[in-house]
């Protein structure tokens, strides 16, 4: 649970569009269940929290791609 959060944490710094909503509710889902001991919370807000994970590495491996293919194409290679 505490590296999940911490990847969460991670997602919500950086500054890509749409990246912050999904882990943001996802640990406040979390931190709810947590208090309530209700697992089926714990789990949906774990569902949300990695979908939000896989949000972000795509956004962040696109822009990645996308800032390596403008470099290449200045440079000529």
């Amino acid at each position: 649970m505490g590296a999940f959060f911490v990847l969460g944490a991670i997602s919500v710094i950086l500054p890509l569009p749409g990246s912050n909503f999904p882990p943001a509710i996802a640990a406040v889902l979390m931190s709810l269940a947590m208090l309530e001991e209700d697992g089926v919370v714990l789990m949906i807000g774990l569902v949300i929290g990695t979908l939000g994970l896989v949000y972000t590495m795509l956004v962040g491996s696109a822009l990645a791609w996308a800032a390596v293919a403008a470099t290449r194409s200045v440079l000529g290679m």
